[in-house]
């Protein structure tokens, strides 16, 4: 289901306060159907159609920062920014874009595709590093859940609320709000 249209969201709240909005997704899952865009002046995702496999259709990280990160260049540098970056790269089938034994196994596959969402992560923080931005920038990483490899009988995620889906990281990296190396 959509979005009520009447939500108040995060975007437009930024956007009501003079702060420059952009979304880059990386699957037809947020769709602009979904009216998540509410608030976005710049909402860019994949095409909305299904993969031939049957999968919803994706675009790899490095497309979906590519795109970030050309945005990042041409924004006013004088007003603030809100700035999300979806990359749905970890979801099954796991397809890494590089290149794998051919024996690895489904847990091998996911892993290389963590890897290559950490370095698009990285790819996006340096940008922001060079321009001197980042100690003013509050960042945020997140995941929508985990996957299970054979925990309680289940593969990927499904119907049940295990610790394996269940346990996402949460990353803040907030300067002079949060000490860094703080848990919790």
């Amino acid at each position: 289901a959509a979005l009520d249209a009447s939500a108040h969201t995060l975007a437009e709240a930024a956007r009501a306060a003079g702060t420059q909005t952009a979304a880059f997704v990386g699957a037809v899952v947020l769709d602009q159907a979904f009216a998540l865009d509410q608030g976005f002046e710049t909402y860019d995702g994949p095409p909305a159609q299904r993969s031939t496999s049957g999968h919803p259709f994706e675009r790899p990280a490095s497309v979906v920062v590519d795109a970030a990160l050309d945005w990042l260049d041409r924004r006013d540098r004088a007003r603030p920014f809100f700035l999300w970056v979806h990359v749905y790269d970890a979801h099954h089938p796991y397809t890494p874009q590089r290149e794998l034994p051919p024996r690895s196994s489904e847990l091998d596959r996911y892993l290389a595709e963590v890897s290559e969402v950490d370095a698009q992560i990285v790819r996006l923080l340096d940008a922001l590093r060079r321009e001197n931005a980042l100690d003013q920038t509050l960042v945020c990483v997140t995941a929508d859940h985990g996957e299970a490899f054979g925990e309680h009988q289940e593969l990927t995620h499904g119907a049940f609320a295990w610790n394996a889906t269940l346990r996402v990281p949460l990353i803040l990296r907030a300067p002079g709000l949060v000490r860094a190396g703080t848990r919790t």
